[in-house]
């Protein structure tokens, strides 16, 4: 039998008895300790946590009836986690005196026996790359001075909302200096096959981008076939993990059309699903796999786009819609800042260049790449490897500002 413990440190605990003291009198007020939203958890659950002003503590799951815990000011409650569905969940805790008012914390759980690794969320940043990226593309991208870049959307409903935002940071602070539009044409449960598959409605979107291809063109794809085609592992061996990664690169062949469609696809992946929890993950390291495929294949188009899997599930559940999978404003914005990042880095014309006035470097350009150094920005993350921010990073800078950027 699996235990897993909602565990009490002394600082959370003295974190909860301070909330207490300071609760006007007579307010009830309730904590859970060890607990936090988006843990994967299984097996037995011993949940915790404290309570003042209250004379019982009681527990719901996912809005069913209270069931009174152990204690009240230091208060326990086992739940048995294997009854649940693999997916997610919401515990509500409640402190009450007798019958007046009372307080409530919620927690949203995943229940699973497998679980990705944690994100380290305090390390985490929008715009980190979804997997080390293809050696052989180029890691910025050039165009003509005043270009007007057209940037197209490709995937399923995860995509159908982050444009707005994306489009608000573009223009408030343009890449390269660039001019931008953007062409969305998420279709809702469109998975990855469907779009390279003649008759489907995604396949016939994808014609009508390279029927109006007029000036530099880049693709933002984010696709998923983990409904009907969910990945067991992250394999060449499992069927459908090397589908997923044959039709990604299906779908770059054809919007690329040997170098008269679109200039670059970026690829990113599924945000943490917590109903699919796995699959999702697998997803991720499908991409990774796209990446050194088009390296070893010599495909220089194929490009790796943000990470969105840990940065959003550090993000759960305020960043996702009330289904627990689509997202909300808040996850439309995460996820638009995501590839701004990338998109940034990628046309910036000189990865010195990093401070006003653009096109000038000087001690304000130094400046600004010791502040993205020192809190791990993607703009100071100048050489290999990428996500590791170290000296060599330090020395690209040096050589990129001593040359003025050529």
């Amino acid at each position: 039998m699996k235990m897993t413990i909602a565990r009490r440190t002394a600082a959370s605990l003295a974190a909860a008895a301070a909330l207490c003291a300071n609760a006007p009198a007579g307010e009830p007020q309730v904590t859970i300790e060890g607990l936090e939203n988006g843990q994967v958890v299984s097996g037995q659950l011993l949940l915790q946590g404290t309570a003042a002003a209250a004379t019982r503590v009681a527990v719901s799951i996912d809005n069913g009836p209270f069931t009174p815990a152990d204690g009240v000011q230091s208060w326990t409650f086992l739940l048995d986690a294997s009854t649940l569905a693999f997916a997610h969940h919401t515990i509500t805790v409640r402190a009450r005196e007798g019958f007046g008012p009372f307080a409530e914390v919620e927690r949203s759980i995943i229940v699973n026996d497998q679980s990705p690794p944690t994100p380290a969320c305090d390390s985490i940043t929008p715009g980190a790359l979804v997997a080390p990226d293809n050696a052989v593309a180029p890691t910025r991208l050039n165009f003509p001075a005043g270009s007007r870049i057209h940037l197209v959307i490709i995937g399923h409903s995860e995509n159908r909302g982050y444009d707005a935002p994306l489009r608000d940071l573009l223009t408030a602070n343009p890449p390269g200096g660039y001019d931008f539009d953007i062409t969305n044409i998420w279709i809702g449960g469109h998975e990855t096959y469907r779009w390279g598959a003649p008759g489907q409605q995604g396949y016939e979107a994808v014609g009508d981008v390279l029927a109006t291809i007029n000036g530099p063109t880049l693709a933002l794809i984010l696709t998923s076939n983990n409904v009907t085609y969910p990945a067991s592992e992250p394999t060449f061996d499992d069927a459908n993990h090397a589908r997923f990664v044959d039709e990604m690169e299906q779908l770059a062949d054809r919007l690329h059309a040997d170098g008269a469609g679109v200039d670059m696809c970026f690829f990113s992946a599924h945000r943490m699903k917590p109903d699919n929890l796995m699959p999702s993950w697998y997803e991720n390291l499908a991409v990774n796999d796209l990446l050194r495929r088009a390296e070893a294949m010599n495909k220089p188009y194929i490009k790796a786009g943000p990470e969105q899997h840990q940065l959003h599930w550090c993000c759960y559940p305020d960043c996702y819609a009330p289904d627990h999978s689509h997202t909300n404003a808040a996850g439309d914005a995460l996820m638009a800042e995501a590839w701004y990042r990338v998109l940034d880095a990628a046309l910036a014309p000189c990865p010195a260049d990093l401070a006003e006035p653009t096109g000038k470097l000087d001690i304000a350009d130094v400046v600004a790449f010791l502040q993205f150094f020192g809190v791990m920005d993607p703009r100071a993350d100048l050489a290999a490897p990428t996500g590791v921010f170290d000296v060599a990073d330090v020395v690209e800078f040096l050589r990129a500002f001593g040359a003025g950027c050529p």
